[in-house]
């Protein structure tokens, strides 16, 4: 699957930019999805880290993070005896 112009589309745009254009130069981009995404992915992994990081540097969103994983394990702990029983 690719992203941008078709080789087709490229094809044509050199002819014709060869053949009859007064233009200085031509600008074409083409790129596969898989090669795209990796870097994408990459860049969301660091976005997460950086919103997490700064929401650690405030003591009011940490103690909300444990607070809420206590209530979690609780559950699961619960849960957990349920299914011994």
């Amino acid at each position: 699957m690719w992203v941008g112009a078709s080789t087709e589309t490229m094809r044509d745009t050199i002819a014709r930019f060869i053949a009859e254009s007064t233009d200085a130069r031509v600008s074409i981009w083409q790129g596969q999805m898989v090669p795209l995404t990796f870097p994408g992915v990459l860049i969301g992994m660091g976005a997460i880290a950086l919103c997490l990081s700064v929401l650690g540097m405030f003591t009011v969103t940490t103690n909300l993070v444990y607070a809420v994983l206590g209530r979690l394990a609780v559950v699961v702990d619960a849960r957990g005896r349920r299914r011994q029983r």
